[in-house]
């Protein structure tokens, strides 16, 4: 029996938000949602404090006010039931908001770091009435760590033309740690990691339509962010840094050490990502300007690090004579691989028919998806 065979829908559930956003001027409609228990900025600095046994820890303007995660105590088994409960929520919400019935769904593209599920698009389909969906040709996973919600995305709009896709990014990391665990944690990832998952209906072609970008790997040989993957033993460890097995891209992360579940070095992990956003960022901006002189890029739709981060990377961009606003809109923590698609769906409120937007999108391993999209009008009808 699998775990999706066997859900306990006795569990007390704790979720907390869902926001649905429509956009009917360019077809296009989604939900983001939170849930466990809420910690707000100086609650969960001072446990962190306290746990580690220091008088105040200076975490920086991290730009989250508030974070999500997994109730102390529940079981491997209560975390999956908590996340399944919230993810019929989201995906029947987002189906709702598209005025799409399940089975006018041609396709799932998964984002997400579980930790559980090696096929997690499967265990969401068949617990959300997409039942008619298969692995390998109607569901994809993509296990990128912070940029598995961006490469969703942009997959989606490159190998679904005129379809309906149903893109969807959802992160569970803090049941990684029960409680805590300063065995198992540092106090950084403590602080910014939270509970958060989106979900955005688009017709490839239509609603959105993918014109150029970029797509980089770069091996994080100094385990600057490393964390325990479950799909570990599907990976080749001498293989490539991202690999496909059946239909799930996945990445080889550096191992923590001293036997943590998720490890982070706040500014190694910065100066790896400063040396290596940026200048994807700038060669699609230059290749879009090139091909595009006429339109300018409304906006970057990119994944919250931290504000800190956010601003070190837009201080670069700006010296890199690129100036396109970089909305900070996600201060509910950072829910890795769900964190680009909730900044997507916030942000859909400002997209006009002929947009082009950028989406930067990236992640430990680490990988990166720079790549620019123009917004359509109505989408598919029946």
């Amino acid at each position: 029996m699998t775990l999706l065979e066997t859900r306990d829908r006795s569990v007390p559930h704790s979720i907390l938000s869902l926001e649905r956003v429509t956009r009917p001027e360019v077809g296009m409609a989604g939900a983001a949602a939170h849930w466990g228990q809420r910690y707000e900025e100086e609650e969960i600095e001072a446990i962190i404090a306290r746990v580690f046994g220091k008088e105040s820890m200076d975490f920086g303007n991290t730009g989250f006010s508030e974070i999500y995660r997994v109730p102390e105590g529940y079981s491997p088994e209560q975390a999956f039931e908590e996340e399944m409960m919230m993810m019929e929520r989201l995906v029947n919400s987002t189906l709702e908001l598209n005025s799409w019935k399940p089975e006018q769904v041609d396709a799932l593209c998964f984002g997400g770091s579980p930790l559980i599920l090696p096929d997690y698009g499967y265990a969401i389909a068949q617990a959300t009435g997409l039942t008619h969906l298969k692995p390998k040709t109607d569901i994809f996973n993509y296990y990128l760590a912070c940029n598995a919600g961006g490469r969703a995305l942009k997959d989606a709009l490159t190998n679904s033309q005129e379809k309906n896709v149903l893109v969807v990014a959802m992160e569970g990391l803090t049941r990684q740690v029960e409680g805590f665990d300063k065995q198992k944690s540092d106090p950084l990832s403590m602080r910014v990691f939270s509970d958060g998952a989106a979900a955005v209906g688009v017709v490839p072609g239509k609603t959105l339509t993918h014109l150029l970008g970029e797509s980089k790997a770069v091996e994080d040989k100094n385990g600057a962010l490393a964390a325990v993957g479950a799909w570990r033993d599907l990976l080749d460890s001498e293989g490539d840094l991202i690999q496909v097995v059946n239909d799930i891209t996945m990445i080889r992360l550096p191992s923590p050490t001293d036997g943590k579940k998720i490890s982070m070095k706040g500014w190694e992990t910065t100066k790896l990502f400063l040396r290596n956003v940026p200048p994807v960022i700038k060669r699609v901006y230059e290749q879009h300007r090139e091909q595009y002189p006429e339109k300018e890029i409304k906006m970057i739709v990119a994944h919250h690090p931290s504000l800190g981060v956010s601003e070190l990377i837009k201080g670069k961009l700006k010296k890199m004579g690129i100036e396109t606003p970089m909305p900070w809109v996600v201060n509910d923590g950072n829910s890795s691989g769900a964190t680009t698609l909730i900044a997507l769906v916030r942000l859909m409120k400002e997209f006009n028919p002929g947009d082009h937007i950028m989406v930067a999108s990236f992640g430990a391993g680490i990988s990166i998806d720079v790549f620019v999209v123009k917004v359509g009008g109505a989408g598919k009808t029946y």
